[in-house]
């Protein structure tokens, strides 16, 4: 699954860096965009079926299709990413995790609807703190012995949730996202 643009550095899971000479303009080209998956398998979902599940603490449970998401306001914005682990091999070489050099990192225009008007529908009760996120990627993770499956997940606080530049992006760059960026939605 090798990339233009890319050095790839694991297979399972799949995860490569930006050759730092295609990083020479603003936008990162999305075939030159760095990868970094978690799990092994990148799955393969039917934009027909999928779905996005607001529930918790809301007042308004609801389920969104993609065509839902693309029929509501959006917001297009130029945003740069960059892993955690970016650097990672020149200040500390890792015991674990990726040998990421520099290529951890890109910008892309992002197109999709501002996650404030997804979690306004729903009706956010002001109890909440963190809103969860789980992708559709499911892996073995393992704690005290035991493994499990679970999915990839992480959270934010909500007032980083709210802001009016947090996205559920369904476009990259003018055109849908690929499956090694996030396919059908990510958030941004």
């Amino acid at each position: 699954m090798a990339e233009s643009g890319l050095t790839n550095l694991s297979r399972a899971p799949f995860c490569s860096e930006t050759i730092l000479g295609s990083l020479g303009s603003q936008i990162t080209p999305t075939e030159s965009f760095y990868i970094r998956s978690h799990f092994s398998d990148v799955p393969e979902l039917d934009p027909d079926t999928w779905r996005l599940q607001i529930e918790g603490l809301v007042s308004n449970p609801i389920t969104l299709s993609l065509d839902d998401l693309r029929h509501m306001p959006s917001s297009e914005l130029v945003i740069t990413l960059e892993c955690a682990g970016n650097s990672r091999s020149y200040v500390n070489p890792p015991a674990e995790g990726l040998p990421f050099r520099h290529g951890a990192v890109g910008t892309a225009r992002w197109k999709g609807v501002p996650l404030q008007t997804v979690l306004e529908e729903a009706g956010v009760f002001e109890s909440a703190r963190e809103v969860l996120f789980e992708g559709a990627d499911v892996g073995e993770e393992e704690e005290g012995g035991t493994t499990f499956d679970l999915p990839y997940s992480r959270s934010l606080p909500l007032q980083k949730a709210i802001h009016q530049d947090t996205l559920l992006a369904y476009e990259m760059n003018g055109e849908s996202l690929k499956p090694s960026h996030g396919y059908p939605v990510r958030l941004v």
